[in-house]
């Protein structure tokens, strides 16, 4: 212990207080890659740096459980893992579930089976996140699947599968922004959830039927040079088993596995929560959080807006919209006031909107569409023609809650209809409000995730859909 403590303060790094309450904490685990090694036993306060914590890369694993973070750098100052949640985020455990008189001898190893082992009795129950990878994957059967009963130890081994490839990590930077991203955000709020759970919680209390991937992709992918290095994606597949439900957050508006030669055909029993574009569920993409911010309704300057890029979607799709509503405008120019752009005063301008268009971008998805319900404002999500639309929360939009959907050459016919029903806008506006802490901002997606793995309180409002024919749309 001494001489972890001596190597960590030579680092000069800050430190992150991390407490173990463990039931067996007796596993030996690194500090960093160069402090060597301490062994506690019983429960244990010990103080890291804010860089790796296990073996280079964030990855706790004493056998009372797993926590993956990774290690931030000094140039983007981010630790991956946050101090413990308070007690008041403790998961307790589910109600058991019935069993059995006895048990059933586990069978011999199959092609579906390898491992010849049956689930746990009362594990969960499968069926909900089969019925999700069925709309993409119709083939696949209850009966080839199982909870395994060594859920918390294949847990760390899927994790710990990539442990090389991510000892370096740190936030990527796009937009102007460094971090923390969606994915990161999965990976503390789950490792915190997990390394803090109450007494006889399990990995099912959190997870539900699923075991979680918490690995930084698109972090990992950008900073080394927009692929994945070496034979990680390989080196990850080679662990995960046929007849196990797996769940992931990913980012990259290329997919999970952009540019990798392994398909998401491969691997039909990996769920994606999709924030690019590309998954199973669409989930918010969120950049750096964004105030209330309107002015009074009437006194809004301009019936809508976009402040962006005209390049940054495919097949000139927001130039397209931008025709369709100045062509809008000209209709009638004394009652219409849009303003299509650019600048550093884009907040002020979506303030001074009373509806704000949110395109595309390079994926699916865009940054400002949380930007705008972060601000309380109602979005206009267009999609590429022929293309599919991805929003989160979809029977929110689909009942025109919280936004509107539409295809470029839908936009004409849209802004027409909302301006005859204006009166709905305040009203759409204050229900975003009410809902922006536990639907908009980080630690609500993150609840929203939550429910939609263990089905608690209704299950949430994401929703699956099939994965789509391509990456990107055609």
């Amino acid at each position: 212990e001494a001489s972890g403590k001596q190597a960590l303060q030579k680092t000069g790094l800050p430190r992150l207080r991390i407490v173990w309450r463990g039931a067996n904490a007796s596993t030996m685990f690194g500090l960093s890659p160069s402090s060597g090694g301490v062994q506690p036993s019983g429960s244990v306060t010990t103080s890291v740096t804010g860089g790796s914590i296990g073996s280079g890369s964030g990855v706790i694993t004493p056998a009372a459980g797993t926590l993956v973070g990774g290690s931030s750098s000094s140039a983007v100052p981010a630790p991956s893992l946050r101090p413990p949640a308070p007690p008041a985020q403790l998961v307790p455990p589910l109600p058991p579930s019935p069993r059995s008189p006895r048990s059933p001898p586990s069978p011999p190893p199959t092609a579906s089976n390898p491992t010849g082992k049956t689930v746990q009795p009362g594990g969960p129950d499968l069926e909900q996140a089969l019925a999700c990878l069925r709309l993409s994957t119709p083939s696949l059967s209850s009966s080839d699947f199982v909870y395994p009963p060594d859920a918390e130890a294949h847990f760390e081994e899927v994790n710990r599968s990539v442990d090389s490839w991510i000892k370096k990590h740190k936030y990527h930077c796009a937009a102007g922004y460094c971090g923390p991203w969606v994915e990161n955000h999965w990976i503390q709020h789950f490792s915190s959830l997990w390394l803090n759970r109450a007494p006889g919680t399990q990995l099912k209390d959190i997870f539900g039927p699923y075991i979680p991937v918490l690995v930084p992709w698109v972090d990992t992918w950008v900073n080394a040079g927009y692929h994945f290095p070496g034979t990680m994606i390989e080196d990850w597949k080679k662990v995960l088993r046929p007849n196990v439900v797996y769940i992931t957050v990913a980012q990259n508006d290329e997919g999970l596995l952009a540019r990798a030669r392994l398909q998401m055909k491969q691997i039909p029993n990996v769920m994606v929560l999709s924030a690019g574009g590309y998954g199973h569920v669409p989930v918010p993409l969120l950049k750096a959080d964004e105030k209330l911010n309107a002015k009074p309704f009437e006194e809004r300057k301009y019936f809508a807006s976009f402040m962006g890029s005209m390049g940054h979607a495919p097949r000139g799709m927001r130039g397209d919209m931008k025709g369709k509503v100045e062509h809008w405008r000209k209709e009638n120019p004394s009652k219409r006031e849009v303003m299509i752009g650019s600048g550093k005063d884009w907040r002020e301008v979506m303030a001074d909107s009373k509806v704000s268009l949110t395109p595309r971008g390079f994926g699916r998805s865009s940054y400002h569409i949380a930007e705008t319900l972060q601000m309380g404002l109602v979005p206009i999500h267009v999609y590429l023609e022929k293309d599919l639309p991805w929003v989160y929360y979809g029977k929110l939009w689909e009942d025109e809650k919280i936004g509107f959907v539409t295809s470029q050459s839908g936009v004409e016919a849209l802004l027409t209809r909302i301006e005859r029903n204006l009166s709905m806008i305040p009203e759409m506006e204050e229900r975003i409000r009410s809902l922006r802490k536990s639907h908009f901002l980080p630690k609500g997606a993150m609840d929203q995730i939550f429910r939609f793995m263990t089905g608690r309180d209704g299950g949430g409002d994401l929703r699956c859909q099939q994965l789509p024919d391509t990456v990107k749309g055609k």
